[in-house]
């Protein structure tokens, strides 16, 4: 994982790294036309919207909004696949936790197939590698005049406090409404503070590795509260005649509503351990370190 040095430069080295990842990305969907996998890409991606988050108050609202819009429509483009798959794993799960009847696995497995073919087809995703290419190439050229200040930290501390305080108070919403969506949104702000972890982990090893462990647990609990959401609502759409019986829809919605009190058991308990404290006080607790590290 790309990290910067906290004796260089800080807009000097978060541009080069932007260039190193967008690039690496640009170089991975090359490899995927041929071969179709497109998960190292998304990954790619993923964390170069993180790390913009994390400069967007350098760059300015103009180049931030730019930028994310064009790689938020590449990774887009290319999440088809990935939600068929995400469905059958969520039913893997499912069933280690409590037995399935074969029958209701196997019509849920149908249906996953059917909903696979409207999320993705070949020929979706051919067309959508190229407008992917365009978009991560576009933002790869504006990186080179995005107006980064070579020396200041200020506002990269400030992107690291939205981020971390956008996941605190989504989290807080989501577990007090139990809206899924809401907590959708949280799962997309704690992987950006995460990948922001990563990224600054030099600033204080320990503390942040022991962050950077928790929060993928997290970061999965939160997705496959949303999986295991869009499961029930896929059921729900086959109506009886996707089950032999009324029986095994009963299973498996008994199976969803128990795994869905696990994970939200595991994200109470997540959010109130990683993100107890105010985002003003994380962020220059962070920047502190930044500011105390030798030149």
């Amino acid at each position: 994982m790309p990290v910067i040095r906290a004796d260089r430069p800080p807009g000097k080295m978060l541009r080069g790294l932007a260039r190193r990842t967008l690039s690496a990305a640009m170089k991975d969907l090359k490899t995927a036309a041929a071969d179709g996998g497109v998960h190292g890409v998304r990954k790619r991606l993923k964390f170069m919207r993180s790390l913009l988050r994390l400069m967007r108050y350098s760059i300015g609202r103009r180049d931030f909004a730019s930028a994310d819009r064009r790689l938020r429509k590449a990774a887009d483009g290319l999440a088809g696949a990935r939600r068929a798959e995400a469905l059958r794993e969520t039913v893997s799960k499912l069933q280690a936790e409590i037995s399935l009847p074969k029958n209701a696995l196997a019509e849920l497995g149908a249906a996953i197939a059917r909903a696979h073919d409207q999320y993705a087809t070949g020929q979706s995703m051919r067309d959508a590698m190229p407008k992917a290419m365009r978009n991560m190439a576009s933002v790869h050229r504006a990186v080179s005049r995005w107006p980064l200040a070579n020396r200041s930290i200020d506002p990269l501390v400030k992107g690291l406090k939205m981020s971390y305080g956008r996941a605190r108070r989504k989290l807080a919403e989501g577990l007090s409404s139990g809206e899924i969506a809401i907590l959708h949104e949280a799962r997309k702000s704690v992987i950006h503070h995460l990948h922001q972890l990563e990224i600054l982990q030099p600033l204080s090893p320990g503390m942040i590795e022991a962050r950077t462990r928790e929060l993928p647990i997290l970061r999965e609990a939160l997705g496959d509260l949303n999986d295991l959401d869009e499961l029930e609502a896929l059921a729900a759409r086959e109506n009886v005649a996707a089950f032999s019986s009324n029986a095994g829809r009963d299973c498996v919605m008994a199976a969803i509503a128990a795994r869905r009190k696990l994970l939200m058991d595991l994200v109470r308990e997540g959010a109130g351990h990683l993100f107890s404290e105010q985002p003003k006080a994380f962020a220059n607790r962070i920047g502190s370190m930044w500011k105390e590290k030798p030149d």
